[in-house]
């Protein structure tokens, strides 16, 4: 059920555009659950896909720096490093980029969890944010 907060605002937000609502009525409250719910849904579900996406990439970036540092450190010679000089320079950018967007992703997944809690167990406050975001 619709909580007394989110009426409230949602009044709030009608008296500012100038619209009644009429809360007796047995078709707004049924509708406006169902367009809660309907929110929550789609917000878990692209939180899953977030996080998901971010797993990925963390678990990609992690193997591919890890075989190139496998790699490197197979050919090290000396005559390796004065060959090859430019190969080096790529490969420590590269394994540079992977390691920022790394520490990036691990920054963003305990993000990504909070959110996602909040819409499981307490989709009031979500609901809560989005109408008052908009006032």
């Amino acid at each position: 059920m619709i909580s007394d907060e989110i009426i409230k605002v949602l009044d709030n937000l009608a008296q500012k555009f100038g619209i009644a609502i009429d809360w007796t009525s047995e078709k707004v409250m049924p509708y406006l659950q169902n367009l809660f719910d309907r929110y929550i849904n789609y917000d878990i579900f692209i939180n899953i896909l977030e996080m998901s996406i971010l797993l990925v990439l963390t678990i990609v970036f992690g193997i591919l720096s890890y075989k190139w540092l496998k790699k490197w450190n197979k050919e090290n010679e000396k005559r390796w490093l004065e060959r090859n000089e430019k190969v080096l320079y790529i490969l420590i950018t590269f394994v540079s980029i992977f390691g920022i967007l790394l520490l990036l992703d691990l920054t963003l997944f305990p993000y990504g969890i909070d959110s996602l809690l909040k819409d499981i167990y307490i989709p009031e406050v979500k609901i809560l944010d989005l109408i008052k975001g908009g006032v």
